[in-house]
């Protein structure tokens, strides 16, 4: 895993940035780990998820999975948002349904501005 997260606070929302390659499921696992680590370390609970300069390839399958597993790890407090790249799209949408199924407040945006709006309404 070649990841580089960068780590602010703006605003009373915790801001992630993250660029870099996850290769598998595991390595995801992994980041979802890293970002709670933080949340719980500065008592957030407004997150932004910078992902534009992230790759990844999971298969649906494993989406699901993560899904299930981020939900289950997020507190319900929690709210979230991510930004995106549209080409990436239809698999952020597919796991923002999983997790919002699951009673998660998570959002996908193209935008760092509506991403910002969304968190602070």
């Amino acid at each position: 895993m070649s990841l580089d997260l960068r780590v602010d606070v703006a605003d009373d929302i915790l801001v992630i940035t993250t660029s870099g390659v996850l290769g598998n499921l595991d390595q995801h696992l992994d980041y979802v780990r890293a970002v709670h680590a933080e949340v719980v370390r500065l008592g957030k609970t407004r997150l932004l998820l910078d992902e534009r300069a992230l790759q990844y390839n999971l298969k649906t399958a494993e989406v699901f999975k993560l899904g299930e597993n981020v939900a289950g790890t997020v507190e319900p407090a929690m709210r979230i948002a991510v930004v995106t790249e549209a080409r990436k799209g239809s698999r952020f949408e597919f796991f923002e349904d999983v997790v919002r199924n699951r009673g998660l407040r998570y959002k996908v945006f193209l935008s760092r501005e509506d991403a910002e709006a969304w968190l602070m309404s």
